[in-house]
């Protein structure tokens, strides 16, 4: 089979087509104890897979060489003895979140995490034509048949910031702020935060251009507002783009040392409101103590989503709810994948890059 290998950080990926002795052999005989055995049909790429690759942002912490990938659709062929609700031949939906039993360690399958007792268990991501998955994170992609493998690749990424929205405490009829929309996760909130029923949605970030065609292809209840610098203005804009703050605050904000437009969106928020942390501040956020405490505000960190989350997206999905049609996704096939890489590093907003292996 055939699936690209990082043998260290700061190489390209290398395609190799041979057969992995210990895979072969579940193939043939019995899957794994918890384990799905899936053909790949495509597999994600996160925008900023280049930098990681590389070693210039976030740690790889898989033993190299190793197959990254994080998470992707593809077809059952076996399921271990011991799995239930997955059948051969479903088309499934691969997270990559799977958290220790006591949720203190965790993975991130095919790209880094805190257990290493996981990371030997489920050592391999699913650049590959075959791979076989922990139960845990894979999810039938019932009511779905319709649609094709590439329109629905794009389920990996919405579900990280539906994670963050039910952190909050996202509910219909809620007015909900995005900082860092300009970004591949932040447009993803933005409209994660549409299907749950969010009667309005601020789309927060720099670039207003960028914004502004989130809001021409999200509709009207997406309300662009461009961030100036100015934290009294910037609070100001924010509070009445809202109709008096927003409920809650979804902060995707990338790598930065500059924590202002954070610190203004939570300042932002209607008294009670909620805001989730789930990008890469990497400097502290100062919040006025008294402020925060006399108007009740919540700041939380959130990382990845519960684990009923993937199978209500996919439901979420299925109903018609999510606009899946509004990203403009550019396929790579496999043996292209460096290509797929460089690609995905221009990624913002909504567009989306896979490999494809079939």
């Amino acid at each position: 089979m055939k699936r690209a290998r990082l043998e260290r950080l700061g190489e390209p990926l290398v395609v190799v087509d041979e057969a992995d002795p210990e895979l072969e052999q579940e193939w043939t005989s019995g899957i794994r104890s918890g384990g799905v055995a899936v053909r790949m049909l495509t597999s994600r790429v996160i925008s900023y897979s280049k930098e990681v690759f590389a070693g210039r942002q976030g740690r790889m912490t898989f033993p190299f060489p190793f197959t990254p990938g994080a998470g992707g659709i593809g077809i059952v062929e076996k399921v271990a003895d011991d799995v239930e609700g997955i059948a051969p031949g479903e088309r499934v939906l691969l997270s990559s979140y799977l958290p220790s039993a006591d949720g203190d360690t965790w993975v991130l399958l095919g790209w880094t995490g805190t257990s290493a007792a996981l990371q030997g268990r489920w050592p391999h991501g699913t650049f590959a034509e075959r791979v076989v998955w922990p139960a845990r994170c894979v999810t039938p992609l019932r009511g779905l048949d319709d649609r094709p493998a590439l329109a629905i690749s794009v389920l990996g990424t919405l579900l990280v910031p539906y994670g963050g929205l039910l952190a909050a405490g996202t509910a219909a009829g809620h007015v909900v702020a995005v900082n860092g929309a300009n970004g591949c996760f932040g447009a993803a909130g933005v409209v994660m935060a549409l299907a749950m029923g969010a009667s309005r949605v601020l789309a927060v970030g720099r670039d207003a251009q960028a914004l502004e065609h989130l809001r021409a292809a999200c509709g009207a209840a997406v309300v662009p507002v461009a961030l100036g610098g100015d934290e009294a203005r910037d609070i100001a804009a924010l509070q009445d783009a809202a109709g008096g703050g927003p409920h809650q605050v979804l902060d995707f904000v990338g790598q930065t040392r500059d924590p202002s437009a954070t610190r203004a969106c939570i300042r932002s928020l209607r008294r009670g409101g909620t805001a989730a942390l789930m990008g890469g501040v990497q400097a502290d956020v100062p919040v006025p103590y008294n402020e925060a405490m006399l108007r009740d505000l919540v700041v939380r960190g959130c990382f990845m989503h519960p684990p009923s989350a993937p199978a209500n997206l996919v439901r979420l999905a299925a109903s018609g709810r999510v606009p899946l049609d509004v990203f403009q996704t550019a396929a790579f096939e496999l043996t292209r994948v460096n290509e797929a890489v460089e690609h995905a590093a221009r990624d913002k907003g909504l567009r989306a890059t896979v490999v494809t292996m079939g």
